[in-house]
């Protein structure tokens, strides 16, 4: 199924490419995503929830690269979320 999905190339989209801020996209680079979200969260001396918060990756996405057609929806989702809440604080 993974290999389907990325042929499809729905890992180049911007529900698994979210702008990340250069340090962290930097820092991200080539571990799996929840070695990162780990490394990451001690570095800042937050919780992972709220580093997962902070990245609008949701709770109950999965961070196991077999598990990306699952996390890839669950993001979209919480993005399209936070751009319609943006986007209504602003009208």
């Amino acid at each position: 199924e993974i290999d389907n999905f990325l042929l499809d190339m729905k890992y180049d989209t911007i529900p698994n490419l979210h702008l990340l801020a250069e340090r962290e996209n930097k820092s991200k680079q080539d571990i799996s995503l929840s070695t990162w979200i780990e490394k990451r969260s001690d570095e800042l001396r937050i919780s992972e929830k709220d580093l997962r918060i902070r990245s609008i990756i949701p709770q109950e996405a999965p961070l196991e690269i077999n598990s990306f057609p699952k996390f890839f929806e669950l993001r979209k989702s919480a993005l399209k979320e936070a751009l319609v809440s943006v986007l209504k604080k602003s009208v």
